[in-house]
């Protein structure tokens, strides 16, 4: 079964390999005709509905199992959580440079097809709709360490940036 599912990923990570070149040419960021979504808030509210979600159909002790599964990526996200808020407070005072373009917003048609996608991969090869929902999170998670990065990432940049800038205006 597990060979069967990295065939089915190997053939979808093909796919978005290809389509990558032709992507990147556009500018997502100036294109006003697609619906984009807050971050912060697409996180928020998959967590309130994969709570609500895990409420109504599992049991509590299923529900902490799924936690306790995932312990080693929640203490990666804690841990990028306290480096992300070490360069929020060092970095408070400055004007933030994006390095990485739309680090804070993301299409809506890509979320849902994505959704989408792996929703029909798991419930095939997670035997349903329990074994699918059991899923979710994790992709919250793994999605919460996927911003957590860029974000860090962009932090460190910046941070870099004042570094140097500080230190040429005290040599002249």
């Amino acid at each position: 079964m597990r060979s069967k599912f990295i065939s089915v990923y190997l053939i979808l990570e093909q796919f978005f390999l290809d389509t990558i070149p032709r992507l990147k040419t556009r500018n997502y960021h100036l294109m006003k005709n697609n619906a984009t979504i807050g971050i912060k808030r697409l996180l928020l509210a998959t967590l309130v509905g994969i709570a609500t979600t895990y409420y109504i159909f599992l049991t509590p002790e299923a529900i902490f199992e799924i936690l306790k599964e995932e312990y080693i990526f929640l203490s990666i996200a804690l841990c990028l959580f306290f480096v992300f808020t070490y360069y929020k407070i060092k970095l408070k005072d400055f004007t933030l440079i994006l390095y990485i373009p739309n680090i804070n917003q993301v299409d809506l048609k890509t979320t849902l097809l994505f959704f989408i996608i792996f929703q029909a991969v798991d419930f095939y090869y997670e035997e349903g709709f329990i074994g699918m929902i059991s899923q979710w999170f994790i992709y919250w998670v793994f999605a919460v360490i996927a911003w957590l990065i860029t974000n860090n990432i962009n932090f460190y940049k910046n941070h870099q940036f004042y570094k140097y800038e500080s230190m040429s205006d005290k040599k002249l």
